[in-house]
């Protein structure tokens, strides 16, 4: 992780520091233990946020994008339009107008937006359950694994 900072990389180096957490939870490591180290790696993420401008700027964007709307704030501004103009039931599959002409990078994080906005909120709160679905269907097989002796 230490590499990745220094790439300056911090979003990667949050998902796996979010994922080593998870491991080492399901791990089971006690609880007190654990709570200790998801403090520590919290205190380490919050410093290294503050420290470093743009990265205090990106999270005050990310907090207020309509503070900045057509400049550091554009895309998260977009994303939120897309949501509006999908409306409950969308536009339609391959009827998004923000893909198109405002959202610049709409095949990368804000793929959601554009889910919503063709699919309306009813198939954006679909593409959710499945999955929460999904996760929960990841931890039951992962606790059937662990109440076995042996791998069949």
């Amino acid at each position: 992780m230490l590499l990745l900072i220094l790439e300056p990389d911090f979003g990667a180096a949050v998902v796996l520091m979010g994922t080593v957490m998870g491991m080492i939870f399901l791990g089971g490591m006690k609880f007190g233990q654990f709570l200790l180290v998801v403090t520590g790696c919290l205190s380490v993420i919050a410093t290294l946020a503050v420290v470093q401008p743009y990265r205090m700027q990106r999270l005050q964007t990310f907090l207020d994008p309509w503070a900045d709307p057509y400049g550091s704030g554009y895309q998260l501004a977009q994303a939120q339009i897309a949501f509006g103009r999908g409306d409950w039931f969308g536009t339609g599959l391959g009827n998004s107008v923000q893909k198109l002409f405002y959202l610049p990078e709409a095949h990368t994080d804000f793929v959601f937006s554009v889910l919503a906005e063709e699919m309306g909120g009813v198939g954006a709160l679909f593409v959710v359950v499945l999955y929460v679905i999904l996760v929960l269907r990841i931890f039951s097989i992962g606790r059937q694994a662990e109440k076995q002796e042996q791998f069949l």
